[in-house]
């Protein structure tokens, strides 16, 4: 089944990504020691990165290409190894 939400994607739009707004989650899991963590449905990979910079071993999947594409970028801007799929 596709992905409803690719051809935004695919148009440079990401109906999901806010820059400012990321919710309790973070704070949450970042009061936590590190551990590991999956995010499933990572989008443009926001909650994963702020994970990894905290020292959490994180995997972060998608099902739709263009934001993993963004996420990658993002990582790589962080100065890190990827290791988004």
């Amino acid at each position: 089944m596709a992905n409803p939400d690719s051809g935004t994607y695919r148009f440079g739009m990401t109906p999901v990504d806010t820059q400012t707004d990321r919710g309790p989650i973070t704070e949450i899991i970042l009061n936590r020691p590190p551990g590991r963590g999956l995010d499933a449905g990572c989008g443009t990979g926001r909650l994963a990165i702020d994970l990894a910079l905290a020292r959490w071993q994180v995997v972060a999947v998608d099902a739709t290409e263009q934001p993993l594409r963004t996420a990658r970028r993002r990582w790589v801007c962080q100065g890190r190894a990827c290791g988004i799929r």
